[in-house]
């Protein structure tokens, strides 16, 4: 019982995504600038301003000069006059709340309807094929759930395509794209299945916020459903997505502005400030446990609501010692789904003991835990200066005793 007792903490942190799935504030200032090359210009401007539906609420617009606004849920503003050589600056600010709190009381099979596609998102036979084989025909949202995922998971996210506006077909080949043409794919995927979709054009906070475009499916009996394969997100998406307009692809949203002088030019820029989100489960639930002689790690999601619901599910820890996950899961009234993680138990280093960060999250439900692996050579030390520590203990009044007789 002579060895040494060597202790090795680990403490690395593990960050959870800054997604917010519960309400939101957020004001959002739009800017168009139109200038006029001559001395007079007569022109008939039309602006997008924000959407008004469930999941966002027009509290409050104010506009600058004073302008018509039209729409009750896709919200325009209207302008017309004439105006001098220059610059004409026309502004609103819109404050809007935020809350995609999706969920459904029923799923229903899938029955095709008839769709149009447009250029951007017709299809060929292989992106037809892999939708169908992706296709669930007992559960639309099932179906929904396994198309938003395949795009997720299979189409490399490339900054360089930005501002390109590719096609479906060419996403499709190449693998690559953001968010425009994720979007583009997924509408042309679940279209050949005869689900409708619509294009969403909006803006999104990752790290900042910038332009943002995901997708709407229409299902029976409850209406559009938000889907952002970006984000392998449905239903209850983060509430920094701000929806602006509405249309059938990329090149369908636009400021629109028309006059008889032919290089009048328009210019716009979006300002998006006063973002207050509020954490809100939405009566998901999520733990974590750890089972030391197996060295698995369970973690057990749970849908409190008499509703399916979709759940965008994340499991983080030091990717040396255990997998990483994410998952789009689609959760049928108060189910509860189990995951397993078997540590990579040799990875870790002999005569040790490592205390290591796991976390999950489901939308805003999230879990902790440090999870203590002794490696077999340090248990046995520990054991050992247990045992020796205890005899030490139980002999003490002996030796005391002893002492005290001499």
């Amino acid at each position: 019982m002579n060895k040494s007792l060597l202790l090795f903490l680990i403490l690395l942190s593990v960050s959870f995504s800054e997604n917010s799935f519960g309400s939101s504030i957020i004001e959002v200032e739009r800017t168009w600038m139109i200038n006029c090359p001559i001395d007079r210009c007569s022109m008939d401007f039309n602006g997008m301003v924000a959407v008004n539906n469930s999941n966002q609420r027009v509290i409050l617009i104010e506009t600058e000069p004073e302008m018509d606004i039209i729409g009750d849920e896709e919200i325009h503003v209207l302008y017309a006059d004439d105006v001098g050589k220059g610059t004409t600056t026309l502004k609103t600010t819109v404050l809007l709340e935020i809350d995609y709190n999706t969920g459904l009381g029923s799923d229903f099979p899938l029955i095709p309807q008839e769709v149009n596609s447009t250029e951007l998102t017709e299809c060929n036979e292989a992106i037809a094929l892999r939708a169908g084989n992706l296709a669930d025909n007992v559960s639309i949202l099932r179906t929904i759930r396994n198309n938003v995922e395949w795009v997720y998971d299979n189409i490399g996210y490339d900054i360089s395509y930005f501002g390109i506006t590719g096609d479906a077909k060419t996403v499709f080949a190449e693998r690559r794209g953001v968010c425009v043409e994720y979007s583009h794919l997924l509408i042309s995927m679940l279209n050949s299945l005869g689900i409708e979709t619509r294009y969403v054009n909006g803006y999104v906070l990752s790290d900042a916020w910038q332009p943002h475009a995901w997708a709407e499916a229409y299902i029976p009996e409850y209406g559009w459903l938000p889907i952002d394969p970006t984000f392998n997100q449905a239903g209850i998406l983060d509430s920094s997505h701000v929806i602006i307009s509405y249309g059938t692809d990329q090149q369908s949203v636009y400021d629109i502005v028309t006059s008889e002088t032919s290089n009048l030019t328009l210019d716009s820029s979006t300002d998006i400030s006063s973002y207050s989100p509020i954490e809100d489960p939405k009566g998901l639930g999520i733990s974590i446990s750890f089972d030391n002689s197996t060295y698995i790690a369970k973690v057990e999601v749970t849908n409190n609501r008499n509703e399916y619901v979709f759940a965008t599910y994340h499991f983080s820890s030091p990717e040396k010692y255990w997998e990483t996950d994410s998952e789009l899961l689609l959760m049928e009234p108060f189910e509860t789904v189990e995951k397993e993680y078997r540590v990579n138990y040799g990875a870790l280093p002999e005569g040790y003991i490592y205390t290591i960060p796991v976390r999950a999250s489901v939308n805003g439900a999230k879990a902790t835990k440090q999870i203590v692996i002794r490696k077999s050579e340090v248990k046995e030390d520990i054991e050992d200066n247990i045992c020796l520590f205890a005899l030490i203990l139980a002999l003490l009044p002996v030796i005391l005793w002893s002492r005290e007789i001499s």
